[in-house]
């Protein structure tokens, strides 16, 4: 079982549904910003539990003598939402969630949010108190409220809502209809923030490995997709008998983002079916050339490439360590996963690019690093012994300033600006004489 929190991790935000019940109960009796203050008070200054707080309020202002509906009272099919249940239980299967963040007044908030279904229909929803939910599976949401949002409706799992595991069996039918028509998009066009799609690419690749989850072992298939826009990852629960080299046409996918980078996700209610056109291997995208200013105007974008100058050697270079086991950065020699598994050496660059119309920083591994810098890992250790851990990268520095690279891969803007998740880095080689006479083209047709 996944419990609610309690009163002291509760937040302003998480009263909205208590309070919309006090104002219809004491409609008239007392002003709003009186009622959301008394209800502030009885919940984090006197560590009052809701229901005994709003039934307090209700009392010292006259209200009418009511009960609050607890949610084994009311159990719903979601075809009988209508968006103003404050109170209400779902059994329902995950389709997909994600893990995300969102801004609340109170600053960042992490929360989980996705789509849930039954045999009747399905809804958005979101669960406040972020908990590990599983897509494939069946739970009982409890004591959850819904809210109406651009005439949608939505449940959401606050702080007095748990969330069960429930053996009850929900069978995945193709009548069951979604808030919205899926959009039909290149690959190059997908955002972070699209939702469900359908898209038509080439396989390029195939990875099937186990899980384990909260039902056991199971299977997942993993790999890449691309058409003559783009290249991105792709992840499917059920096996949807995919091929590399063949070209599908993927219905009703939904993007989840991993590490701020989207990727299709194929769920129970995804068909999948060959294309009626093939994608051949060179006609694949080999990335979309994007100028830096226009990526950040945009927010990022898929499977792009851009070309600039190193400008500058972004903090958390040099020599770092990692776990042997899943290679994640270790802290002082520690991995959060795998705390008794032994760190390792590495060595990786954070460079800034540079092309006129902004900037944009990119991770060097140990490979690029070595390449384009001439330094091996015993070279940077031994310097670093010799010299400093700030010696290093200024060494490095002064082999990369100013040279000129072409980075391909994924870019995403996060809260240290735009990066771009390198898939392939190499030296730009500028055609000096074709670069001049364009110039001029261009200087001539100003005059």
């Amino acid at each position: 079982m996944y419990p609610a929190r309690g009163v002291e991790t509760m937040q302003e935000q998480d009263l909205a549904p208590h309070f919309e019940e006090l104002k219809r109960a004491l409609a008239g009796k007392v002003t709003e910003e009186t009622l959301f203050s008394e209800l502030k008070n009885y919940v984090f200054k006197y560590h009052t539990d809701v229901v005994s707080a709003k039934k307090a309020i209700i009392r010292k202002y006259g209200g009418p003598n009511i009960g609050f509906v607890t949610s084994a009272d009311m159990i719903k099919k979601i075809e009988n939402l209508t968006g103003e249940e404050q109170n209400v239980s779902i059994i329902a299967k995950v389709v997909f969630c994600q893990n995300k963040k969102i801004n609340v007044r109170s600053g960042e908030k992490d929360v989980t949010s996705g789509t849930i279904s039954d045999e009747t229909g399905s809804v958005s929803f979101t669960d406040w108190s972020c908990r590990d939910l599983q897509n494939g599976c069946t739970y009982l949401f409890k004591n959850c409220y819904c809210r109406k949002w651009n005439d949608t409706v939505q449940v959401n799992a606050g702080v007095n809502s748990s969330i069960e595991e429930s053996s009850e069996k929900i069978e995945s039918t193709s009548n069951v209809s979604f808030s919205s028509t899926p959009t039909e998009l290149c690959i190059g066009e997908i955002k972070n923030d699209s939702k469900r799609i359908t898209v038509v690419g080439r396989i390029q690749s195939l990875k099937i490995r186990e899980v384990e989850t909260v039902n056991g072992k199971k299977t997942i298939y993993s790999g890449t997709i691309a058409d003559g826009t783009g290249e991105i990852q792709y992840s499917a629960w059920n096996d949807f008998s995919l091929s590399i080299g063949k070209t599908y046409r993927i219905v009703n996918a939904y993007i989840k983002l991993w590490r701020g980078i989207p990727q299709i996700n194929m769920g129970d209610y995804t068909r999948v079916s060959e294309a009626d056109t093939e994608i051949g291997e060179n006609e694949v995208s080999q990335g979309n050339e994007k100028m830096i200013g226009d990526l950040i105007k945009n927010n990022g974008g898929i499977d792009v490439i851009v070309r600039g100058a190193v400008v500058g050697i972004a903090p958390k270079s040099g020599i770092i360590k990692r776990c042997s086991q899943c290679n994640r950065v270790t802290i002082n020699d520690r991995c959060m996963v795998h705390e008794t598994a032994q760190s390792v050496p590495d060595i990786r660059t954070r460079i800034v690019i540079d092309d006129g119309t902004g900037s944009i920083t990119t991770d060097m591994n140990r490979d690029y690093t070595e390449k384009f810098t001439g330094i091996s890992l015993d070279n940077a250790i031994e310097f670093v012994r010799n010299h400093g851990e700030d010696a290093i990268v200024e060494e490095i520095g002064s082999k990369l300033y100013i040279k000129r690279l072409k980075v391909r891969g994924n870019a995403i803007m996060n809260e240290y600006g735009l990066k771009i998740e390198a898939t392939e880095i190499s030296n730009d080689v500028i055609d000096v004489e074709n670069e001049t006479k364009e110039l001029l083209k261009k200087i001539e047709g100003t005059l």
